[in-house]
């Protein structure tokens, strides 16, 4: 398998081009474009100034026998590639490539995929200053900046990299324009430009365009592999993948699920498989993670960890890419060792098949965290790294069938919560958490003794105050579960919720600097129309006002109605005496928040002995809360 390197220097307008006639290709196991625009811009001041920006490099290959698949430059237009005879595969450099491509054609498309529209704009004063950084500016396409360097473009003050959309006169010019006019027609452009705008730089003609040529001669060096005819496709996969890993491991971060590609491409590619393919199908294949997947709550590295969980391995990046390449090899044949089998006894047949298990435990992990323990958005989830310990458990709940495996599960869950297991250490303790809780269902372990089935000793709602932190969440999650019914109607919860104070905040009420006034303990599920009749009214304004005769109208029981908020008989006196005028009031609220903290710390205990839960009929919404 003859291997040769050669070395060569990519003139910008050449390299534009050849990425437009999809002669410069993706192998489709690369990322995406993860670039942003400040990314961009910093890259446009590198060739403005003339540096050096690195070294690309390609792999020569026959179209017509490509080694892998391969994608177009990201916003190249989709179309059919015209007869090639020679074509490049891009190993390292896509995206500096994809970026440069970007801002010389301004294409109506985000930066990156799923960020905003960008223009690039080259300032003509910073830049004859030599204040490069200054000079080369990114804005959003129609914000006012883009509009005010439109207008300064209109009056020969800047250049866009790219073309700008809608009617212009002739003579304004880009400076993708400069960069593909042949010979000498780039200074006749410019000349044109700056007399038909009335530049203030038009006398400075000459050194303006000088400036230029840092920019319009810019040549980019890359490296140029090849092999011999007739080398097979998997020989060629298998020398380029550890390239690509290690070139690309020293540029732009690499993810978990970018080196996976990488390392498994070889032996998933022969049976016609690509990871990230996979990942981009699971909206569709899992309609479940189409929501958290898009919330980017669920996240490709995710599928990894569990795969590597349930099939004996560690979740660390460190082993987890080798221990998952030795099970792909069993999986696909590559290697000797036949199924892979999981803690849990069940053993894979295929990479499609460890893939779906996978990917089906993650999606009944979300539903579970949503429906049946309360987390009614991904905003208000404990901790987001507890579905991966989480999905691979349900796998040995589901495949071995053990009695009490569900609630032993759940029995972890609320554990993990309100034990504040997964602050820090998170691999270790998923990992920890996985083959102990897993010994204890097959019943090849004891209780773990960190599951001791009570509260906490010490636990202090009052002074829980942050909305992110996990027992903030946990609390809400509750008061989910109880079920957070409409206040003033008694009717059941709305899909979109709120939290908002019971005690409301203002300058002028008595306990509005009370300590306790963030606390969780003050807190509650409000759909918008009841937020809104509460407003900033006194609880006894409310509670008399609103919630009794609501409730009158409808017939439902106020007691009831506050019970689902966990806010006890004693609680919901206190809250219908709650006014600014009591000489008493800061006591009354003191003792709503002392009266609620028992209804919390009640429920939590219920929780933590371990009961099967009430499961809902909720399921997840989506939309704006």
């Amino acid at each position: 398998m003859p291997l040769t390197k050669g070395h060569t220097r990519l003139r910008l307008p050449d390299l534009l081009s050849r990425v437009s006639s999809y002669e410069f290709l993706i192998p489709e196991f690369q990322r995406d474009l993860v670039w942003k625009p400040e990314q961009v811009r910093e890259l446009l001041v590198s060739l403005v100034r003339g540096d050096f920006a690195g070294v690309i490099l390609l792999l020569e290959f026959n179209p017509t026998s490509p080694p892998f698949h391969h994608k177009a430059v990201y916003a190249v237009p989709s179309s059919p590639p015209p007869p090639l005879t020679h074509a490049y595969s891009v190993l390292d450099g896509q995206q500096r490539i994809s970026a440069l491509y970007y801002a010389f054609h301004h294409p109506n498309l985000p930066l990156p995929p799923k960020g905003k529209v960008v223009r690039f704009f080259l300032k003509l004063d910073p830049f004859l200053k030599g204040d490069f950084d200054e000079a080369v500016v990114v804005e959003r396409n129609g914000s006012p900046g883009f509009k005010d360097l439109v207008d300064e473009w209109y009056r020969g003050k800047a250049l866009p990299f790219g073309p700008v959309s809608g009617p212009h006169p002739p003579h304004l010019i880009t400076l993708y324009d400069l960069l593909m006019a042949p010979g000498p027609s780039a200074g006749s452009l410019l000349d044109a430009y700056l007399s038909g705008t009335s530049s203030p730089y038009a006398p400075s003609f000459g050194k303006l365009f000088g400036s230029l040529n840092s920019l319009l001669h810019y040549d980019l060096d890359a490296v140029v592999l090849s092999f011999s005819p007739g080398t097979g496709s998997s020989a060629i996969v298998s020398a380029i993948s550890p390239v690509f890993v290690n070139v690309n491991s020293k540029g732009t971060k690499l993810t978990l699920f970018d080196l996976a590609v990488a390392h498994l491409f070889p032996l998933l590619h022969p049976i016609g498989l690509n990871l990230r393919s996979l990942w981009n199908r699971l909206p569709t294949t899992h309609p479940g993670l189409a929501g958290p997947i898009s919330k980017d709550f669920v996240e490709p590295d995710d599928i990894l960890r569990v795969m590597a969980m349930i099939t004996g391995g560690s979740v660390k990046k460190a082993t987890l890419l080798n221990h998952l390449h030795g099970v792909v090899s069993r999986l696909t044949g590559a290697s000797p060792g036949g199924p892979v089998t999981s803690p849990a006894d069940h053993s894979f047949s295929s990479f499609l098949d460890l893939w779906d298990e996978a990917a089906s435990c993650l999606e009944e992990a979300y539903e579970r965290i949503v429906k049946d323990y309360g987390a009614l958005g991904p905003e208000w989830i404990p901790y987001g790294a507890m579905i991966v310990p989480l999905a691979a458990l349900i796998h040995v709940e589901r495949r071995s069938g053990a009695p009490g495996a569900r609630d032993k599960v759940d029995c972890w869950y609320w554990h993990s919560v309100f034990y504040e297991r997964y602050e820090k250490s998170v691999d270790t303790t998923a990992m920890a958490d996985f083959r102990a809780v897993t010994s204890w269902i097959l019943g090849r372990g004891g209780k773990p003794s960190w599951l001791p089935g009570s509260v906490p000793p010490g636990m202090d709602f009052k002074t829980v105050v942050d909305r992110k932190s996990a027992l903030y969440s946990g609390v809400l999650n509750l008061i989910a579960l109880a079920g957070a019914r409409n206040l003033v109607y008694g009717s059941p919860r709305g899909s979109s919720l709120q939290i908002d104070h019971l005690f409301p905040k203002g300058r002028s009420k008595p306990w509005a600097t009370h300590p306790w006034m963030e606390s969780v303990l003050n807190a509650t599920l409000l759909d918008e129309s009841t937020n809104k009749a509460k407003g900033k009214k006194d609880p006894s304004d409310f509670y008399h006002a609103d919630v009794l005769p609501g409730h009158g109208k409808t017939g439902a029981s106020v007691r009831a109605t506050f019970g689902s908020h966990l806010i006890s008989p004693a609680a919901e006196s206190s809250f219908a005496h709650g006014s600014s005028g009591a000489p008493n009031s800061v006591a009354i609220f003191e003792d709503f928040i002392r009266e609620r903290e028992k209804d919390v710390l009640a429920e939590i205990a219920k929780k933590l002995k371990c009961q099967p839960l009430i499961i809902s009929t909720w399921r997840p919404h989506f939309g704006s809360s």
